[in-house]
């Protein structure tokens, strides 16, 4: 037998011997959930048979998350998919951990009828993150309003606007058309209009449309003065369609121009052109040589274009004036004074060398 404490160092030899040549077994931890998908169908619009969405989602690692749409009207019918790509800093706010490229936008379309769009983030269990209900119509060629702003043009102490618009989907001739004043980013509304007009061009243009598709209006409250940019639009809501603008110059300042400057002598300058004020004011035309008060003349004469193209105008709207100057050159300018008070327009300046 062996001594006792040899039998003790014995032992220990072993159990030492034991723990060293075997390997140390350790129980592995169980692997961390995935985070679960999340998001939410933030929006849905329709236009004619094509469905816009939009919302965000985050799978919860990185990378783009896939999102994938089912119509579940009365079943489940794959519609589309899309990834999120769009930046959504609010979302990346208030989830912690998402990244900032969580949003999706996008259109597909599908079949005419009524439907629920459904959304799912795919990862994990592909959670659903919303439904909406959308209805939808295929747009045709004669569903479609179309117009024209054709003119605004100045009349006294207001505007005149004409166009054309025809909504081939009412009954009616011509589309409600919304005129407003846009001048500096603001919209004001003028006036809108549903009586139509006739316009047999607009009907040999368009085979089928109505007669009175015309707009032919004149506007005289609500318009301030100065440059207006005015604006016309056919019909209301999802279906409206901007017909246009056009930039009408000076409303509530005299009107003229500028027709010519010539040296017809020695010493002598001879100017000439055409001027009035809508409100009936009469309306001097002041000259400036080089900066400084030539001459001031007042319309004494009729002017048969200007009657053509400004109807309503008064008869004396012409001027003409004889002034003498050094020998030089000079750069006459014009402007029509406004009376009693207001804008005093700039009608041009011409530039001659007087010998």
């Amino acid at each position: 037998m062996f001594p006792r404490r040899a039998r003790i160092v014995t032992l220990a030899a072993a159990v030492l011997a034991l723990v060293i040549g075997a390997p140390a077994v350790i129980a592995a931890s169980a692997p961390a959930a995935a985070p679960a998908p999340r998001g939410a169908l933030d929006l849905i619009e329709v236009s004619g048979d094509v469905v816009s969405v939009a919302g965000w989602a985050w799978s919860g690692v990185a990378g783009p998350t896939e999102v994938h749409f089912y119509d579940r009207a009365g079943g489940s019918v794959y519609a589309g998919k899309l990834r999120t790509s769009v930046s959504r800093p609010d979302v990346a706010a208030a989830v912690p951990g998402a990244p900032a490229d969580t949003g999706f936008e996008g259109e597909f379309r599908i079949p005419d009828g009524a439907h629920r769009i459904c959304a799912y983030a795919i990862g994990g269990a592909n959670p659903m993150i919303g439904c909406l209900a959308a209805s939808t119509a295929k747009v045709t060629a004669r569903d479609v309003t179309v117009g024209a702003l054709d003119a605004v043009s100045r009349e006294r102490e207001g505007i005149r606007v004409r166009g054309w618009a025809w909504a081939p989907q009412d009954d009616g001739g011509l589309a409600a058309v919304t005129v407003t004043d846009e001048t500096g980013g603001t919209v004001v509304e003028l006036s809108v209009v549903s009586d139509g007009q006739s316009r047999p061009d607009v009907n040999r243009a368009f085979p089928g449309a109505y007669m009175t598709t015309g707009f032919d209006m004149s506007l005289y409250e609500g318009i301030p003065q100065g440059d207006r940019k005015i604006c016309a639009t056919a019909g209301s809501g999802t279906g409206a369609r901007s017909l246009g603008c056009r930039t009408v110059l000076g409303v509530g300042d005299p009107v003229g121009a500028y027709d010519a400057l010539v040296s017809s002598r020695a010493g002598q300058l001879t100017a000439s052109g055409w001027a009035f004020d809508w409100s009936g004011q009469p309306t001097d035309v002041h000259l400036y040589d080089n900066g400084r008060f030539l001459a001031a003349v007042s319309p004494d004469h009729s002017r048969a274009d200007v009657l053509r193209a400004y109807p309503g105008s008064p008869d004396l709207d012409g001027w003409a004036t004889k002034v003498s100057v050094a020998v030089g050159s000079h750069t006459v300018c014009a402007y029509a004074y406004n009376t009693p008070d207001g804008n005093n327009p700039l009608l041009g300046c011409k530039t001659v060398t007087v010998r």
